[in-house]
């Protein structure tokens, strides 16, 4: 997987669009646009404020997108391991963080309050 396609990923798992991500990390949503369609590199400052706001360790970025192929096998070995021991389970965390966030819908809803009277 490439950068991009990984923060397009987890942006839709977050169910966020362009503008409330790239208004989160303080960026514009042309530039996270250009991010994800791979035609700009990101700097180190923006992936670690996505890796923050994503909920997942900066480094997932760059282990999920190695190319395992050119590695040696014992290299490669290490970094299979690495990607199911670290990348996997912080993807899955993100996910079910993104599937516990209320919908904008939901969070601008009034909240009815009940009181049970004695």
């Amino acid at each position: 997987m490439q950068f991009s396609e990984i923060l397009l990923s987890l942006r839709h798992h977050r169910q966020l669009t362009q503008e409330e991500l790239a208004r989160e990390l303080g960026i514009s949503a042309s530039y996270l646009s250009l991010l994800e369609s791979g035609k700009r590199r990101v700097t180190r400052r923006i992936l670690r404020s996505m890796a923050g706001y994503l909920d997942v360790p900066a480094g997932y970025f760059v282990v999920e997108t190695e190319n395992l192929d050119k590695l040696e096998p014992k290299h490669r070995e290490i970094m299979q391991q690495l990607r199911r021991e670290l990348v996997e389970p912080a993807l899955e965390r993100a996910i079910a963080k993104a599937r516990k966030l209320p919908t904008p819908v939901e969070a601008s809803a009034p909240v009815n309050e009940h009181r049970a009277t004695p």
